[in-house]
């Protein structure tokens, strides 16, 4: 068993603590970056560790996409609050959403409408709906808040398109380290917990187990389907276990194919899904 871990673990060892290859400030895999992309920054240096971004597309009266932006989630703090890989140091600095305008890559900070004063806000994964015929989105965040790790419930409009309105915190136990987020309805989604074990535990279970558990390629972590009822409580059903550091989630176009990277082996595992269920099957 021991051994079987360690040839699981062998490519993170290998390409992440041994040799560390310098990154590029971008990359595009089609081509050359300097030809195909722009790299934007902010003069305040707050558009650092970007963990998530998702398209926001604005549909017309006949689902036609009449425009497209992009929201990314940003946490300057992340070297000094972060629940799985350390330190936990000081989550009072806030992290930011952004606004991209895909048309002049123009960029804007997006205002967090009443959130509850002194709530952390840490954010990792995002999902927006699309805005049909200018109709507001919903848009969910995993927050990685100083107390416990949330969702964030918000609603975003064309019309204000720079003002998220708080809707809800969505907490549950099941959320040991939520990281990703797929979108399946308005009120429903599919998020990766990333970890069994985070630098949550106690010392000194924290910071070992945690991680053990990522470079062992422990697959403790896991998926599941939450739906948010009328009430506000929550239905969370597990829907793939036995996954190593689940993260990243892409659903097919057509809804019947979910994808699932796992970061500690460097694989993406892909599941056959019902659309009526939201069940997996591998």
């Amino acid at each position: 068993l021991q051994a079987t871990f360690i040839y699981r673990s062998g490519h993170l060892v290998k390409r992440g603590i041994f040799t560390l290859p310098a990154l590029p400030p971008s990359y595009y895999v089609n081509g050359d970056v300097q030809t195909h992309c722009t790299l934007l920054q902010e003069p305040t240096h707050t558009l650092n560790y970007c963990e998530d971004m998702t398209f926001w597309d604005h549909l017309d009266v006949d689902g036609t996409v009449a425009a497209r932006f992009v929201i990314a989630g940003c946490d300057p703090n992340r070297k000094a609050w972060n629940t799985v890989m350390g330190p936990l140091r000081n989550p009072e600095l806030r992290a930011y959403l952004w606004l991209v305008e895909t048309v002049d890559n123009s960029l804007q900070r997006i205002e967090l409408d009443g959130y509850p004063e002194g709530h952390n806000f840490h954010p990792l994964g995002i999902e927006v709906t699309p805005s049909q015929d200018g109709a507001p989105s919903i848009l969910y965040v995993v927050n990685h808040a100083r107390e416990e790790t949330t969702i964030e419930h918000f609603t975003i409009s064309p019309d204000t398109p720079t003002q998220a309105l708080w809707q809800r915190t969505i907490s549950s136990p099941w959320f040991v380290s939520p990281n990703a987020l797929a979108i399946t309805n308005e009120m429903s989604f599919y998020v990766s917990n990333d970890h069994l074990m985070t630098r949550r535990l106690p010392f000194p279970l924290a910071p070992t187990l945690p991680l053990i558990e990522s470079i062992a390629g422990l697959p403790l972590s896991w998926l599941a389907h939450v739906t948010v009822n009328p009430d506000g409580t929550i239905t969370h059903k597990v829907a793939a276990l036995g996954v190593a550091f689940a993260n990243g989630i892409a659903i097919s176009p057509d809804g019947t194919t979910l994808a699932l990277a796992s970061t500690s082996i460097g694989q993406v595992y892909f599941y056959d899904r019902n659309t009526t269920t939201n069940a997996l099957k591998y």
